[in-house]
């Protein structure tokens, strides 16, 4: 890891030069799906306390964490990160895209006038104007287009990033009930410190053969609203595995949210097979599915296609001094 000019910074007294919003995780929670407001479903704060009271040792360590995170992080590095897609028909040609980004690391980085620089601490100290944005992103993207019907649209795009932005509501003092009562309080915690996003897409003309849609996506924070759900999704109809796990990163407790997609059409039921298979795990998920068609047809339409999404979150990176 780099190693970082040493400073000095007054702040508010409270470890940050900003002051601390709360939330009241028994009804201030947005949630991850639909955006309303009440109880965090699963939460736990950077001091590793999930319920109940904190003790004040408890209490101390989410609050170094939460500094380590603010001044000193300098990265997220993933894991599996890879989307790949292929299709082969008798009414195109075959196709094929990949990408793979294993152990890509995403660096904290700042814009100032279009140009991008590393983030470090000592800056972090106040809001600059001149900063545009603050974040860490890596993505790629990979499409082949073979004409200007969308159904020959076949991409994969793998994404990494994270934030932790000066005055935005990132880092929060938790509150197991009022935030008008202290003895609730539990801790710090942040709201989102990283994202890992995997997609692939592919369909094969005419739009009636197929086509298949997968993702994969893996959200590290403190506190999460929102339900677990496996199986068909009844309003899109996708294979999803949607899970909350209790994970460490960086040697701190988060909770991580995967949500896995798979989805294979086949616009005929003459002699079609389709397989979805998905797999959430804390902080990484899989994504695969395959279809074959036959459409009984004297051209023999034959049509098949395969595509796989893999995502995870293996580190966070920290300056040293």
């Amino acid at each position: 890891m780099p190693t970082a000019t040493t400073f000095q910074a007054k702040g508010r007294r409270n470890g940050f030069p900003f002051c601390i919003p709360k939330v009241d995780l028994t009804s201030g929670i947005p949630s991850s799906t639909d955006g309303s407001v009440g109880p965090a479903d699963f939460w736990v704060t950077l001091g590793g306390v999930s319920s109940g009271t904190a003790s004040q040792a408890q209490i101390d360590l989410s609050l170094n964490n939460a500094m380590k995170l603010y001044w000193n992080q300098y990265s997220i590095t993933a894991g599996n990160l890879s989307a790949s897609s292929s299709g082969e028909s008798s009414f195109a040609l075959s196709r094929s895209s990949e990408i793979q980004a294993n152990n890509k690391e995403a660096i904290y980085q700042k814009t100032i006038s279009e140009e991008e620089s590393d983030y470090v601490p000592v800056e972090r100290a106040c809001d600059n104007p001149e900063i545009q944005s603050r974040g860490m992103v890596f993505s790629d993207r990979h499409e082949d287009e073979t004409g200007d019907s969308i159904s020959r649209i076949n991409f994969s795009s793998v994404s990494i990033n994270g934030r932790l932005e000066i005055f935005d509501d990132s880092i929060f003092r938790m509150y197991n009930g009022s935030t008008d009562d202290e003895s609730n309080f539990v801790g710090y915690g942040v709201s989102n410190i990283s994202l890992a996003f995997t997609r692939t897409k592919l369909r094969l003309i005419p739009a009636s053969a197929g086509s298949v849609d997968n993702s994969v996506k893996v959200q590290v924070g403190s506190f999460f609203r929102g339900q677990e759900q496996s199986g068909i999704d009844p309003d899109s109809g996708d294979e999803v595995d949607e899970k909350f796990f209790n994970c460490t990163l960086g040697g701190m407790d988060f909770i991580s949210f995967t949500e896995c997609s798979a989805r294979a059409i086949v616009g005929s039921t003459a002699s079609s097979t389709i397989e979805n298979v998905v797999s959430a795990s804390a902080l990484s998920g899989t994504a695969s599915s395959n279809f074959n068609a036959d459409f009984g047809s004297p051209v023999s339409a034959t049509s098949e296609g395969t595509s796989e999404c893999k995502a995870s979150i293996a580190g966070l990176g920290f300056y040293t001094y």
